[in-house]
């Protein structure tokens, strides 16, 4: 999905490839120890997910609530978006949008993706508790609809940390 994306944004397939390159690297995060060079940490999908988590749980405890009350498991909804940067689930006719979302992704911190995660899940909010269902909930975190007009949606993280010990 991220390179379909990408193949119909750029003219050039090299700057497309560059932007792919980029995305996968800051997909998977290592530390290495500088004296042996061995993976001491790793960070990728299931760490930002955790975060997420844990981030949902201080910052929306009404919202994490909500979702174990009707058994939603939304940490599989949030990976999908993490590994395809939204690509997979921001519908087609939100292109501009997904764009816009990696545009600031491409130029923050790698982690910053937990951020806009939070965010969506705010701006869904509303709609989500109105939910009676939990198919219902799934599908509106199958296909989020973000704000039309993308600021709305990185309001949300106002002045937050980008730390989320």
């Amino acid at each position: 999905a991220i390179a379909r994306e990408l193949c119909s944004i750029f003219e050039s397939n090299g700057d497309a490839f560059f932007c792919l390159t980029r995305f996968l690297d800051i997909q998977n995060l290592t530390t290495s120890s500088a004296k042996t060079g061995k993976v001491i940490q790793s960070w990728g999908v299931s760490h930002r997910v955790r975060v997420l988590t844990e981030l949902l749980q201080r910052e929306e405890p009404q919202l994490h609530a909500f979702f174990a009350q009707q058994q939603v498991n939304y940490e599989e909804q949030v990976k999908i978006w993490f590994r395809s940067y939204f690509a997979e689930s921001i519908p087609s006719h939100k292109r501009t949008e997904v764009q816009e979302i990696w545009d600031r992704l491409l130029c923050a911190p790698a982690d910053y993706i937990v951020f806009v995660g939070i965010s969506l899940l705010q701006h869904l909010k509303p709609r989500i508790l109105a939910c009676t269902k939990p198919s219902q909930i799934v599908a509106l975190l199958k296909s989020p609809q973000p704000p039309n007009q993308i600021d709305r949606l990185f309001s949300f993280l106002g002045d937050r940390k980008m730390s989320a010990d």
